[in-house]
């Protein structure tokens, strides 16, 4: 059965031309190698062992970062190795922040080499000239109740008009780490106090807010779980505060965090669980006295397969948004659509797609960043590999007739 409100039936249109493509490079994807045409790009086919190492922009501006990510593949079983990444790069245009975002600092290109255990890949990057002119923060909440997380932007903004996000790689600090502490934009509101915030990023002038935090024990806590719980799959529990004052947020104090039987194990990061054993298991959040749970159930069903549902246009032009449909196949027969919740994979050495998610929603789609090139692109998901079921994606100037 499908769990999507409603079941599809999926078909697959193809032009004969792209049937052609598609037989050749299935049959080049049997013997294990990249299709190769002299009067073509190539196309790369997804690892069924190794690590793949990707960005999400191959081309930056001075100031704007990417993020190297990692996956690590053994047959049908992926990994997301992102944060065990060893990288290095002796270029001058950009450096590397601790959290592996590659920044741009000047014209120029260069390479970056990546290790995971014993596997090795590299990935190059262009930075163009073009400088940020001014920086600024975008504020929410200037008042936080203790153990609360807060969140501040920094957007830099170019002479085109265009504007980046540099949250993630620019340099924060605050002069009372014990009122407010701050990482990559998320701060936690330590004890009662004030404290400012300073944010700075591409040798531009320092942005800086007040924060005032005040101390205040929630009246009550709320504990959220955003996706199902299955057998040796790790999840993310979160716990929000409410207030008397009608505020809210999410928690980010000294919680801790409990689960009321052995079928869930309380993992190091704080609220992250792993499922042990099938059966009802409460998981809970206390804070300052106060606590909150979440009934919540282990399901002894595990996924076996990922698919892709065929795309509904397989030519499309530069800027082109399409959207993507993936499926977790469970062990007791169960398809779920987890279209938002998948990692997307683009087999581009320099990416021809970006891939986008809408927060709050299971809806996924791509957006063609580089043109008369092809590619193909497949999901993993819950460390299972989808990319022996790939779908071929050409990217041309004009408009197929």
């Amino acid at each position: 059965m499908y769990i999507i409100g409603e079941q599809r039936q999926i078909f697959m249109h193809y032009k004969l031309p792209q049937i052609a493509l598609l037989l050749t490079v299935s049959f080049l994807a049997l013997i294990g190698c990249s299709k190769k045409d002299s009067s073509g790009p190539s196309v790369d086919l997804p690892p069924t062992s190794g690590l793949l190492l990707e960005v999400k922009n191959s081309t930056l501006r001075v100031g704007e970062g990417t993020k190297l990510t990692g996956t690590y593949y053994d047959g049908d079983s992926s990994i997301d190795v992102s944060n065990l990444l060893i990288c290095t790069t002796d270029s001058g245009s950009f450096h590397l922040t601790a959290e592996n975002y590659a920044v741009g600092d000047a014209g120029g290109s260069g390479e970056i080499a990546c290790t995971y255990e014993n596997q090795a890949e590299s990935v190059a990057l262009r930075i163009d000239s073009t400088r940020p002119i001014s920086i600024r923060l975008v504020v929410g909440d200037t008042t936080l109740h203790t153990g609360a997380l807060g969140y501040l932007q920094l957007i830099g903004m170019y002479e085109d008009g265009t504007e980046i996000d540099f949250t993630a790689y620019a340099t924060w600090s605050t002069n009372n780490e014990n009122v407010v502490s701050i990482n990559q934009g998320v701060m936690l509101a330590e004890a009662a106090g004030s404290a400012i915030v300073l944010a700075t990023h591409a040798s531009l002038r320092d942005e800086s807010v007040s924060i005032q935090v005040i101390h205040a024990v929630p009246t009550h806590i709320e504990v959220v779980q955003d996706l199902s719980f299955y057998i040796g799959v790790e999840r993310q529990f979160k716990a929000i505060g409410y207030w008397d004052d009608g505020d809210s947020a999410l928690l980010g104090g000294p919680v801790v965090w409990s689960a009321s039987n052995t079928r869930a194990e309380h993992q190091a990061t704080n609220g992250v669980f792993k499922a042990v054993a099938e059966g009802p298991v409460s998981i809970s959040a206390s804070y300052e006295g106060v606590t909150g749970e979440q009934d919540t159930y282990v399901l002894a069903s595990i996924v076996v397969k990922v698919t892709t549902e065929p795309l509904k246009e397989n030519v499309i032009v530069l800027d082109q948004i399409l959207e993507i449909t993936a499926f977790a196949h469970f062990s007791d027969g169960t398809v779920v659509d987890i279209s938002g919740q998948a990692d997307w994979h683009d087999s581009a050495y320099d990416p021809v797609v970006r891939f986008e998610t809408i927060p709050g929603s299971n809806l996924a789609s791509l957006q063609a960043v580089r043109e008369d090139t092809s590619t193909v692109i497949w999901a993993d998901y819950d460390g299972v590999s989808g990319a022996r079921n790939w779908q071929l994606l050409e990217v041309k100037k004009t408009p197929t007739n």
